[in-house]
């Protein structure tokens, strides 16, 4: 998301799905050893890191398809990254910067995380009760990538699902 960074600022593995819920990933059509799967972990900013493992920011693809940060939380737009001369709003749209080709992270995961990202926002007050774009194409992305037994054991899963 921010390019290139100096040695100061420290860049983190971030697990799309957590090792904690490593049982839970055949509901995706994934193999539990795939939490370590590079398509798994993406390469954030400490502080972006934090945010995306709390809900507050989300990755969502735009018109064009492409992975672009989402800030959801109104409170973290004014908050710089550590380091840097940036703050939360300032990323807010950027693109997620994939150094290899064909290493997209599991945009399904991407896409549960969305939805759960958007209710956890939605229930804070920092955005509306009407649906975003964002959370409608996730959901069709989930729709599109696993079986209807799957989504309806997700769907279970997600009514279960603890927001912070």
């Amino acid at each position: 998301v921010l390019g290139q960074q100096p040695e100061h600022i420290k860049i983190v593995n971030a697990h799309v799905w957590p090792r904690s819920g490593t049982a839970t990933l055949p509901l995706f059509g994934l193999k539990t050893e795939d939490v370590h799967n590079p398509r798994n972990v993406l390469r954030l900013h400490q502080c972006i890191e934090r945010a995306f493992d709390s809900r507050e920011l989300v990755f969502v693809a735009d018109a064009n398809d492409q992975l672009v940060v989402k800030v959801l939380s109104t409170d973290l737009k004014p908050t710089l990254l550590k380091g840097t001369q940036k703050r939360f709003a300032d990323i807010d749209g950027a693109p997620l910067q994939i150094k290899s080709t064909g290493a997209l992270p599991y945009r399904r995961l991407l896409a549960h995380h969305s939805v759960l990202a958007h209710r956890w926002a939605r229930e804070k007050g920092w955005i509306s009760d009407d649906l975003a774009a964002e959370e409608v194409k996730a959901g069709a992305l989930m729709e599109h990538s696993i079986d209807t037994a799957a989504q309806e054991r997700i769907k279970l899963l997600w009514r279960k699902q603890d927001l912070p």
